[in-house]
């Protein structure tokens, strides 16, 4: 009996190991889950922001370009504002 009892308590080491192992591998199992999740959700925020980033360029190009314009509509207005004050300085005085 005391051969069984040894070898038993000789065996309690390895099925502790053992069911450590599989404890473990059950954690990483559920850590690699959740860390596939994250990533999926992570890309989808990825694509959202690509998204926002993409619109705020379409929204810089097209504000440059009415920029652009109005510089030149003050241009226009410069101009035809010094020759409607040259054309008063040369008319007579009544």
């Amino acid at each position: 009996m005391e051969i069984k009892l040894q070898s038993l308590l000789s065996a309690v080491p390895i099925g502790v190991v053992a069911i450590g192992a599989i404890m473990s591998y059950g954690s990483l199992q559920a850590q690699a889950s959740e860390n596939a999740e994250d990533i999926a959700s992570i890309n989808e925020q990825v694509d959202d922001i690509e998204d926002d980033v993409n619109e705020l360029q379409r929204q810089a190009s097209k504000t440059e370009v009415q920029l652009d314009n109005a510089v030149s509509d003050i241009d226009h207005i410069r101009n035809d504002t010094k020759e409607i004050l040259n054309l008063l300085q040369r008319r007579p005085t009544q």
